[in-house]
């Protein structure tokens, strides 16, 4: 009987511990939150890229290179061939 408590006391301890460590840590991350979301004026804006207008960024006809897609489809077939031998 004495090791079934003693069995309870070490699980309780054990949760104890992770309790304690996820509030600490829950308390840890909405402090950072708030340093962080208090001088984020501090840090630069990072610029957005467009697209060059000269350049169009898919082609009209799908929008996909054909070779590309061969290469793809051939893997794919000898990939299934060698899978079934």
């Amino acid at each position: 009987m004495q090791q079934i408590f003693d069995g309870l006391k070490l699980m309780l301890a054990g949760m104890g511990m992770v309790f304690t460590f996820l509030v600490v840590m829950i308390l840890w991350i909405v402090f950072a939150a708030k340093v962080t979301g208090k001088y984020a004026h501090l840090l630069p804006e990072t610029p957005v890229r467009k697209p060059s207008p000269g350049k169009p960024s898919a082609a009209p006809g799908g929008g996909e290179d054909e070779d590309l897609v061969a290469a793809i489809a051939a893997a794919i077939h000898r990939f299934r061939r060698e899978r079934s031998k």
